[in-house]
């Protein structure tokens, strides 16, 4: 039982990661298509939560493989 726990936690983990990496670069394609700031503040929005959620995504890939 504790196994498919730390399995469900660790593909939980690595597809945080993805997903992460995918808005990461889904804002850097809206970076270079904006012309006014406005916009570009509104992406930076979702940027700024990429960081913690790819941070949690690698402790859910690390913690469980421990």
């Amino acid at each position: 039982m504790l196994y498919k726990i730390a399995l469900f936690l660790h593909i939980t983990g690595a597809l945080m990661v993805c997903a992460a990496i995918a808005i990461e670069w889904l804002c850097i394609i809206h970076f270079r298509k904006t012309a006014s700031m406005d916009r570009i503040k509104e992406s930076l929005f979702y940027y700024s939560k990429v960081g913690i959620m790819g941070d949690i995504g690698a402790l859910l890939i690390l913690i469980p493989g421990i």
